[in-house]
């Protein structure tokens, strides 16, 4: 309970900085949200 205030004051320091980071440049966003190729089949039913 002695650090409580100190570790309170830090995390909101932390979320500010990381919500004005978001807003100045956006989200970066990894290899797996980028272009690629998407391939689709359609097969004719056979009856």
């Amino acid at each position: 309970m002695r650090y409580r205030k100190i570790y309170f004051i830090l995390s909101g320091v932390l979320i500010t900085i990381g919500l004005f980071s978001l807003g100045k440049w956006g989200m970066n966003l990894g290899l797996d949200f980028k272009g690629g190729t998407i391939a689709e089949y359609q097969f004719e039913k056979e009856t």
